[in-house]
């Protein structure tokens, strides 16, 4: 029995056989260069996943010197402010120490006194003297 074409397994001529080695050596170049790719594939994955991994702890490591920066110059640390030009600039930003504070009228003032536990005539003595001082 012979076919026009390709041959099926129940042909005469040989050509069945050829097909199917046709056929294996074709997939096998597909299976070849997919398994190629995918080693490839994950070859650039393994060196993306490196360089991600160096970029997080670089910046990492930026952010917290960044973050202990900040806290020092927060603190008015020594460490940070070693500059002359800072120490002149914060010695010019002074701010003076405070003085007694304003005089207030006597109208302005304001008493209160706690008398818990004190006797009748030692709170009679204070109030009258209080009240010697207000008049004079």
């Amino acid at each position: 029995m012979s076919c026009k074409g390709l041959h099926c397994a129940g042909c005469d001529s040989p050509g069945g056989a050829i097909t199917a080695v046709a056929v294996l050596g074709i997939l096998g170049l597909f299976v070849y260069h997919v398994r190629r790719g995918v080693e490839t594939g994950l070859q650039v994955g393994v060196y993306v996943l490196a360089g991600l991994l160096v970029l997080a702890a670089a910046g990492l490591v930026t952010y917290l010197r960044l973050r202990r920066h900040s806290a020092r110059f927060r603190t008015g640390s020594a460490l940070v402010m070693r500059s002359p030009a800072y120490l002149s600039a914060r010695q010019a930003e002074a701010i003076p120490a405070p003085g007694p504070p304003p005089a207030l009228d006597a109208a302005d003032q304001h008493v209160h006194l706690h008398f818990d536990g004190m006797p009748p005539a030692e709170v009679a003595a204070i109030i009258a003297r209080m009240s010697q001082n207000r008049s004079s």
